[in-house]
């Protein structure tokens, strides 16, 4: 059995999840189909404690953004999503992030990606 239920509210481990935690929750919806636990982890990503990555707010966000695609795309890959279709999303999405000024922006476009590659999954 996989350590966190798909049942356990990602808010139930600590105020600011780990990353690792979030990122066990994603995999476990992403393999279930559960929209609902996809979309509580989408809610998590703006907050991630990544550590200082860049002084400029705006870069942090982008930089936090990468991270987030590069996991979410291997755990697709390891949940079935063929290699090349799962690195080229991810190559899509990095190279248009290029693209947004503001971190609301990246937020949104976050959403889309995790969708995205929810959507690939069916």
């Amino acid at each position: 059995m996989h350590f966190l239920a798909a049942t356990t509210p990602i808010y139930q481990f600590t105020k600011h999840p780990s990353r690792y935690i979030l990122l066990a929750h994603f995999s476990n919806s992403f393999k279930n189909d559960d929209l609902n636990g996809i979309e509580e982890f989408s809610g998590y990503i703006p907050s991630f404690r990544v550590g200082v990555l860049s002084f400029s707010s705006l870069r942090q966000a982008k930089n936090i953004f990468i991270v987030t695609t590069t996991l979410v795309s291997r755990c697709a890959i390891k949940e079935g999503i063929d290699i090349n279709k799962a690195l080229a999303l991810s190559d899509f999405y990095i190279r248009k992030l290029d693209t947004l000024d503001s971190e609301k922006e990246i937020t949104n476009f976050s959403y889309s990606m995790i969708k995205e590659y929810t959507r690939l999954n069916k």
